[in-house]
């Protein structure tokens, strides 16, 4: 799966917390997102360091606070708010690649909110990416991976 179509796949199966999905699915919407992420910061980033420049912060300390939460911040916020379902189901699709349930992904979730256990759990999420899936069809559905499957459904 290429950049693109990872892309419309992934806007595509928005709410499928049903199948899955392959490592180069997931890799994709990550350097999607760091891209995209990367772009919308950077006005952000230029109102910050206007307000630390024009001497703000000595006056009001919370004058960093303003100038991210400012307007140019909105994009960012609404980028996050738009995939935020898409990537919760990218992520049981993962998961449901290696026929597990995706509901193991509370786990990251909520393991994420605690100091190191976060750490841990982030850098375990991380790890398990990098692995494929189960080869061949599981509970979940046919592998994604398999071009004969897909030829005879």
């Amino acid at each position: 799966m290429g950049f693109i179509e990872a892309i419309k796949s992934f806007y595509g199966r928005y709410v499928d917390f049903q199948t899955r999905s392959t490592r180069s699915e997931y890799w994709w919407i990550v350097l999607y997102q760091i891209i995209v992420g990367i772009i919308l910061a950077i006005p952000v980033m230029g109102s910050v360091v206007s307000v630390a420049m024009s001497g703000g912060l000595e006056n009001d300390p919370m004058a960093m606070y303003g100038a991210f939460f400012s307007l140019s911040g909105l994009p960012i916020i609404l980028f996050a708010l738009v995939n935020f379902i898409p990537g919760i189901a990218l992520a049981v699709r993962r998961i449901h690649d290696f026929d597990r349930t995706g509901w193991l992904y509370l786990i990251v979730i909520f393991g994420g909110m605690i100091p190191i256990i976060g750490m841990l759990v982030s850098l375990g999420w991380l790890i398990v990416n990098f692995f494929k899936g189960t080869t061949g069809p599981n509970r979940f559905g046919d592998d994604p991976l398999d071009p004969i499957s897909d030829t005879f459904n």
